[in-house]
């Protein structure tokens, strides 16, 4: 099906055709992905056809639809075909998605979803596991290796083969406590550092409680047996009898709770921060390989198991070609082709015991995608949510190009995207639209991409107001040290929009960690999910639930309780859901809409009150332009919702489910919440204009300027060409990933950069002058 694009969308676009195709898209017609009446969450009656064993762009904003008809529909689809093929028992034991809503799709085979998310990382996480290369390794010097041992003994999981001193974690903390402790003030003036144990909180509560401690005598002349029981007592039970305290609680010394703190963060920022109060070495005894002295020194030849574990990409390829023992071909054969595949993705630098949390979010993004490449099957469907994302433009071409090759081995490729590498590497483009949530969902234009016009995957204009900044500018400066910066202070200008640039992995994410950790009342917003559930929507996230709840409470007479569709005044019949659901045991649940309340949550009683001429099931079903308009004379709830809006995610309904957004819908609502926080500080933020559109990026630069009008200062991980040129001040990290970054190469404004002979210098020089 072919369309034409909205005219002011028009843009003339030029793209040179890809080489060494081996069937042209003219050849193919009849074969495609035929998608008849999709209502996936958004999508409205869709149809659409897809081309087999090519390349599709899925473009349009955030909330049309693109997912829905991606992942939602084509991968649920095929999801769903393929239970139908197995046993009832067998169903039981798999994970199951939702049941498309589509009225027929044909031609659909099998898929391999290769989603945004990062996935879960852990401290016993690393290349090697990740990839499963780590496990043929194993196998590999368990076969060939001398003296024998079994796989399991060459696994650092194992308690028998993990080193006795790290315990299988590679690395030891040593606490400093000169950053822990400032000995020349008491305890009650907060000679504790560590903002956990501030004074009169929690932890300094019990503290006192314990009636150990002088609380008004200098920690400089505390006893060593008083400072050992501050520092490095082990945890205990403790009951106190005195009014006002919780009668019994666990106290521990500051150190070992810290390292459990370390341990459990699931939080990268609260990690980070905890870290600094910690020297974090190689441990001596296994040199980092996690292992104990008898599995590190198993060899093949001359090649130790330990040697082959530190070794980079490239090198541990040359050795893995060394090996021609029959028994070795198997394993060798998929090591190679994941190994060269890694190197192609910029990934040489990496070895198989880095942990995933020392990856930036674009090598472990490159990671994860390397390792799905490899399969030697064809006739699949890859759906892939922008895989650009947290890369270099330099960067990302390599990965795009990746995916193109698959289309020639028989495959397809469905690209969920809007940068400029996916719509180079791409035959066909479908855009949906025309706008986001209720406004989209409908079938905007679809044809071969020589033909399109649009503006997805093009850079941005993007007219802001020029804020002087200079090195006499007011700065902040911090000192970066984690990981592999190389020590020395930053200067970071205060009130403007400062961008870290840079390859992924050469140490951005970690100079915005540093950053947040030395600075008072900073904010990290990372690209972690919001987290959420079919009960968590978007009103409370916004916290303006709880004001109309109460407006609602005030105009009735009842409590605000009444007005959740959790509490009291929820339908009786379906407990505030809205719909009653079925167990069909081994086959999809059924649904139906609620008779009692129609969908609408809430008893009858309760659905009959009404404030500004709307009742609370009605206020629910609001988009957030909508509801601006509604509550405009009640602060409270008016300005989270104006700000929401100003970031273009007024089409959301705000009783929408927080689980149901897209990415780019879930970084502009995680903005606007921060920003309708009436604070200063400094607000980081990890690649805000991910899954935006070309429409959407000049929507988040003005929320950017109003931080900065409420006297905040915006520092953003940032490869969007378009946002670097926009910004203000630029720090830019390289020159490469992992140990040959670190350093910082350039700073300054973008015009500045852009005369430097750097990866973003060159990249600002084609763009041109923009500020």
């Amino acid at each position: 099906m072919t369309g034409r694009i909205q005219e002011d969308h028009e843009c003339p676009t030029e793209r040179a055709p890809r080489q060494g195709r081996t069937r042209e898209l003219a050849d193919i017609t009849g074969e495609t992905i035929s998608v008849i009446g999709a209502r996936t969450h958004n999508l409205r009656d869709l149809t659409v056809d897809i081309p087999l064993e090519q390349c599709t762009l899925v473009v349009g904003p955030s909330g049309s639809g693109k997912s829905s008809l991606a992942f939602g529909t084509i991968h649920a689809a095929a999801h769903a075909a393929y239970l139908e093929g197995i046993s009832s028992y067998s169903r039981f034991t798999e994970a199951r998605l939702a049941t498309p809503e589509v009225d027929a799709i044909h031609g659909l085979r099998p898929t391999i979803a290769l989603a945004q998310g990062y996935g879960g990382r852990s401290s016993r996480s690393t290349v090697g596991t990740v990839t499963d290369a780590l496990g043929l390794l194993r196998l590999l010097f368990s076969r060939l290796g001398q003296p024998t041992y079994s796989a399991s003994q060459l696994s650092f999981n194992n308690t028998e083969a993990a080193c006795e001193e790290c315990r299988g974690v590679g690395t030891l903390l040593s606490p400093m406590v000169e950053r822990i402790l400032d000995k020349s003030r008491t305890l009650r003036e907060g000679a504790i550092l560590h903002r956990a144990w501030k004074v009169n909180g929690r932890y300094w509560n019990i503290i006192e409680a314990t009636g150990e401690l002088p609380l008004d005598t200098e920690v400089s002349t505390l006893s060593n047996r008083q400072l050992d029981f501050l520092l490095n007592s082990p945890a205990f039970e403790v009951s106190n009898r005195n009014p006002g305290f919780v009668q019994r609680f666990s106290y521990e010394g500051i150190i070992p709770r810290l390292k459990k703190r370390v341990g459990d963060a699931r939080d990268l920022t609260t990690r980070s921060y905890d870290l600094n109060f910690f020297e974090q070495q190689p441990c001596p005894s296994c040199h980092g390989t996690r292992l104990c002295a008898a599995a590190r020194t198993v060899r093949i030849g001359e090649q130790t198991f330990e040697g082959v574990l530190g070794a980079e990409i490239t090198e541990l390829s040359s050795f893995l070609q060394t090996l021609d023992q029959p028994v070795a071909a198997p394993i060798r054969r998929r090591l190679v082709a994941l190994l060269e595949r890694m190197s192609d993705m910029g990934l040489g630098h990496l070895t198989m015991l880095r942990s995933t949390t020392t990856l930036s979010g674009g090598e472990l993004r490159r990671v994860r995608i390397a390792h799905q490449l490899i399969s030697p099957l064809s006739g699949l469907i890859y759906v892939v949510d922008e895989a650009g994302a947290g890369l270099h433009s330099e960067e990302a071409r390599a990965v795009y190009t990746s995916l193109a090759h698959l289309c020639e081995g028989g495959n397809t490729v469905l690209l969920v995207d809007h940068s400029d590498g996916a719509r180079a590497v791409s035959d066909y483009v479908v855009q949906l639209g025309p706008g986001g949530g209720r406004n989209g969902g409908k079938l905007v234009w679809s044809g071969p991409i020589s033909d399109y016009k649009g503006r997805y995957g093009l850079l941005p204009d993007i007219d802001r107001r020029a804020l002087p900044t200079s090195t006499d500018s007011p700065a902040l400066t911090i000192e970066a040290r984690s990981n592999n910066l190389h020590p020395r202070p930053v200067r970071i200008p205060t009130n403007r929009f400062v961008v870290l640039a840079g390859p992924s992995g050469s140490g951005k994410s970690t100079l915005a960690l540093d950053i947040a950790a030395q600075t008072e009342g900073a904010t990290l917003l990372s690209q972690r999910d919001i987290g959420g559930s079919v009960r968590s929507v978007i009103a409370t996230y916004l916290k303006v639930f709880d004001p109309i709840r109460k407006l609602f409470g005030q105009a009735s007479g009842r409590p605000p309780g009444d007005f959740s569709f959790n509490g009291a005044g929820a339908c009786p019949t379906c407990g505030g859901w809205g719909y009653l659901r079925m167990d069909m045991q081994f086959l999809e649940d059924v649904t139906s809409i609620c008779e009692e309340c129609r969908g609408g949550r809430y008893s009858q009683e309760v659905r009959e009150i009404r404030v500004e001429d709307h009742t609370i099931a009605e206020v629910l079903d609001l988009t957030v332009d909508e509801a601006v308009q509604v509550f405009k004379r009640h602060g409270a709830i008016f300005r989270p919702l104006e700000i929401a809006a100003s970031v273009g995610i007024g089409h959301l309904v705000i009783g929408q489910s927080t689980d149901t957004l897209s990415g780019g819908e879930a970084q502009r609502l995680r903005i606007s919440t921060e920003v309708a926080q009436p604070r200063r500080g400094i607000l980081l933020l990890d690649e805000p204009t991910r899954g935006l559109g070309y429409d959407e990026v000049p929507r988040f630069m003005a929320v950017v300027d109003k931080a900065l009008d409420e006297g905040r200062t915006v520092v953003a991980i940032e490869h969007n060409l378009a946002v670097i040129a926009a910004a203000d001040w630029v720090i830019e990290l390289g020159p490469g990933s992992g140990h040959q970054g670190g350093q910082i190469l350039a700073e300054g404004t973008p015009d500045a950069v852009r005369h430097t002979d750097t990866v973003t210098g060159r990249a600002l020089s084609k763009l041109g002058h923009r500020r």
